[in-house]
């Protein structure tokens, strides 16, 4: 019967469906009844059938009005149903994009009103993460898309696991497209110098993957549409994002290069005027920030091949070794120099012998980080030694 079929048979509906089954007599009396009252059916079992149906593409005018309506009433173990029925009416040719727009606004405001600390946030996440995909490059929801990241920064923090979740889906829509929304770099710059993972992390850990054991529908569900979730910690988001960079480079404008260089300079710059605590060296983010930063563009400048973006590169690094007393960073700054000046020895050679007269007026760091360079320069530039003097 309809009521055994939807209470005790919902693991069914997690398959997907062959499409020569899809308009039996049996679905075109089920469609009616799910928006019924009826005692003997819970509103969560009509709420997952209601949505797997609509996941399937079963068709349905009735089940797809009443979705957003749908979303506020369910729980957030039926939410990852829903979300995932959002994704397919969002990618219908017949979605305008005013209906697009506000699916993806209430389904935002659902979502973020879920705790992160429960582990019923890591299926809803993963989920929300897939419906939103294909809109990552329509320009209609581009803004609200970006506001959501942003504030998924501030709320994840060190969980990087969220972020990997989220990358899980974006990046892939992004190569396909082969382009990124300009108002979504900042994305980027923010996961190429992510934060640490703390400890207390793996608690959270184990309750997501105690869940997604426990739960059939939602193994099934995960099982059943290739995703896997992220509940490890140990994926370095930052190296992923930087190779996904290097790949994605040359198919940036100008404009959104400068962008991501410019935002990179940015974050250093700011804390590098900040006064530093003790022990800034060994346990600070600040230090880390500031270190991941130099890293990135000396990532960057393995692939750059605008002058301008270089130039702008060198002179940042350039202040930067003067001033900086640190020598981890004082290292780094000294590799993208010698990149560098190997890439324009005409002029950066001249300027290196320039600095070296100069070091005198420098703190003990810089001048070691000057002969450093110069020292590193007569290994690779062999015949044009008389251009470096030490």
């Amino acid at each position: 019967s309809i009521d055994w079929l939807l209470t005790n048979r919902l693991s069914d509906f997690n398959t997907e469906w062959n499409t020569t089954y899809r308009n039996l007599p049996l679905f075109s009396k089920l469609l009616p009844l799910l928006d019924q009252q009826n005692s003997n059916i819970s509103h969560a079992d009509v709420l997952t059938a209601k949505y797997l149906l609509i996941a399937n593409n079963i068709p349905s005018i009735e089940l797809s009005n009443n979705i957003i309506d749908d979303l506020f009433k369910a729980s957030p173990k039926e939410l990852p149903y829903i979300f995932r029925a959002i994704g397919v009416v969002l990618r219908q040719v017949q979605t305008t994009n005013e209906d697009r727009y506000k699916l993806i606004e209430s389904s935002i405001n659902v979502f973020n009103e879920i705790d992160h600390r429960t582990p019923v946030y890591w299926p809803c996440l993963t989920m929300f993460c897939q419906a939103i995909s294909s809109s990552i490059t329509d320009i209609t929801v581009s803004n609200i898309l970006s506001e959501w990241f942003t504030h998924m920064f501030e709320r994840s923090k060190h969980v990087s696991g969220i972020m990997n979740v989220l990358l899980e889906s974006i990046v892939p829509i992004w190569l396909h497209e082969r382009r990124i929304q300009s108002s979504h770099l900042s994305i980027v710059v923010e996961c190429v110098i992510f934060g640490q993972t703390y400890q207390k992390d793996k608690k959270q850990q184990w309750q997501a993957e105690q869940l997604v054991e426990q739960d059939e529908s939602v193994r099934l569900l995960i099982a059943q549409t290739h995703i896997t979730p992220e509940y490890r910690y140990d994926r370095n988001v930052r190296t992923l994002m930087q190779l996904f960079l290097l790949h994605m480079w040359p198919l940036l404008h100008n404009v959104q290069q400068n962008e991501i260089i410019m935002q990179i300079i940015e974050k250093h710059r700011l804390l590098a005027s900040k006064e530093r605590r003790p022990r800034f060296c060994t346990n600070s983010l600040e230090h880390r920030i500031m270190f991941r930063a130099l890293q990135c563009l000396l990532c960057l400048t393995s692939i750059i091949q605008d002058s301008s973006l270089l130039q702008i590169i060198y002179d940042y690094v350039v202040e930067t070794l003067i001033r900086e007393n640190e020598p981890s960073l004082r290292l780094l700054s000294e590799w993208i120099l010698v990149r560098l000046i190997s890439q324009d020895r005409t002029t950066r050679l001249n300027d290196l012998y320039g600095y070296l007269q100069d070091a005198h007026r420098y703190r003990t760091g810089a001048v070691c980080a000057w002969i450093s360079i110069s020292s590193h320069m007569t290994n690779l530039l062999t015949d044009r030694m008389d251009q470096v003097s030490l």
